[in-house]
């Protein structure tokens, strides 16, 4: 598997040692669709919650080369489970 980074690169095109009239050109590299095994999950929340009270979770998706996903919109399903009859369910896009 080939790596690749997000970024923003010049890219020159020379033709026998001239350049092309559209070279130097910008090449932008976006992060591509979220892979779920490489996910992350970070906040206060992981470390209890209470009734009534707000808790924060922070959910970071990577592409397969982990590259951060940071366009939004990728859906994702938690579970967060404390104690054997205790469960709460969040979903958000």
């Amino acid at each position: 598997m080939a790596s690749c980074e997000v970024a923003s690169n010049v890219c020159q095109a020379p033709v026998d040692g001239i350049p092309c009239a559209c070279s130097p050109l910008v090449l932008h590299v976006f992060p591509g669709p979220c892979e779920t095994s490489r996910a992350a999950v970070r906040g206060d929340a992981l470390a209890g919650v209470l009734r009534g009270a707000p808790a924060h979770v922070l959910v970071q998706t990577e592409d397969k080369f982990g590259n951060n996903c940071h366009g939004g919109g990728d859906q994702v399903d938690l579970v967060l489970q404390a104690g054997a009859y205790t469960r709460s369910q969040f979903s958000s896009t």
